[in-house]
């Protein structure tokens, strides 16, 4: 098992990852379709428990090896997406999903989900670019008295940034327990 400590100096190789992907219909889709369920309820519940608590979850569509997955995974990708949807929907609440957007390489997963240093980038560029798009659409990115236009303007913040911030969420395609 990795140790949750991904870098670039140690990344499976392409071929390894075709392997684990195109084992993943047969191996793990019918857990995921047993889980499913169970997860998205325990998600319903933590938008719930956000809301009443006056937070903006944002429910977030996490990094794939877009590269290596292909469309191998899309009939689990569209069942989790149709229930983020469906979510979203229903608390009116952003379900938020740039994966496809990132001109993403193999290089830059360890596997199929955990990025390295090259894809850390990619992805954090991308979600502070839509955690500010997200506050400002919401009210809440406010520098100076104005909204904040750019990232990492140099200025007091009104509010405090860590209250303000959505909280992000993930169902992703790993079986949850």
């Amino acid at each position: 098992r990795p140790s949750h400590r991904y870098s670039s100096d140690r990344i499976l190789t392409d071929a390894r990852k075709e392997e684990i992907a195109a084992n993943w219909m047969p191996q793990l889709y019918r857990k995921f379709s047993e889980r499913l369920e169970f997860n998205v309820a325990m998600l319903e519940e933590t938008v719930k428990w956000c809301l009443e608590r006056d937070l903006s979850p944002v429910i977030l569509d996490m990094p794939r090896n877009v590269p290596i997955v292909g469309d191998s995974l899309d009939v689990p990708i569209a069942e989790y997406s149709t229930a983020c949807l469906g979510l979203a929907s229903r608390y009116h609440i952003p379900f938020i999903s740039f994966v496809d957007d990132i001109d993403w390489e193999s290089s830059d997963f360890y596997d199929q989900a955990h990025l390295v240093e090259p894809g850390r980038v990619k992805w954090q560029a991308r979600l502070a670019a839509t955690t500010v798009e997200q506050l400002r659409r919401s009210g809440l990115a406010i520098v100076d008295g104005r909204p904040a236009v750019a990232l990492g303007e140099a200025a007091e913040w009104t509010v405090s940034p860590w209250s303000a911030l959505p909280t992000f969420l993930q169902l992703g395609l790993a079986a949850q327990e």
